[in-house]
């Protein structure tokens, strides 16, 4: 049993901190992708259910990782997929599992994983999205170090070019 749960924060957002427009994606990033399944295959995923509804219905609950959807509605149910209702309930989960924890959206899940992640790996899409009603909340940067794990130009199948950026907590700002 894990005493301290270790959180990563995975999110990819536009120019101006956009995510999406409540129902999808606004960018299609094959590398990216490919980038965050192999990051996180065979982790916890940790999503809210609005998140885990705008997936693709083929890929849910994500292959080869193990889903958990944060959500008010105790009601809520989907074969393959770990609901609980509080953070306290994710923490006592995640402490059980010997596995990575990811924090994987959306927005309001975003604003509480700051606080507890110790590393972030974001997206930056280099693209302003004028359709975006999700947006990444704002962070104090000092508080961390940052550097680029991959970049990526437009190309033939990437209508954006984009970096992704590896943030590691200074240990002494963590609030978790």
């Amino acid at each position: 049993m894990m005493p301290n749960p270790k959180y990563t924060l995975v999110a990819a957002l536009g120019q101006n901190n956009e995510l999406g427009d409540g129902k999808d994606l606004l960018w299609r990033l094959p590398e990216d992708l490919k980038f965050f399944k192999k990051t996180t295959l065979g982790g916890l995923v940790i999503m809210g259910r609005k998140t885990y509804e705008s997936l693709p219905p083929s890929f849910r609950p994500l292959p080869e990782r193990e889903n958990i959807v944060l959500t008010r509605q105790k009601s809520w149910r989907m074969e393959g997929v770990v609901a609980l209702h509080s953070w306290d309930a994710i923490h006592d989960y995640v402490r059980s599992q010997e596995k990575p924890a990811f924090i994987i959206g959306g927005g309001q899940l975003y604003n509480h994983g700051l606080s507890i992640a110790q590393t972030m790996l974001l997206t930056r899409v280099n693209g302003s999205f004028d359709q975006a009603s999700v947006f990444f909340p704002p962070w104090e940067k000092t508080n961390w170090s940052m550097k680029v794990v991959y970049e990526q130009a437009i190309d033939g199948r990437h209508a954006y070019s984009f970096v992704i950026q590896q943030w590691q907590r200074s240990p002494t700002n963590l609030l978790a």
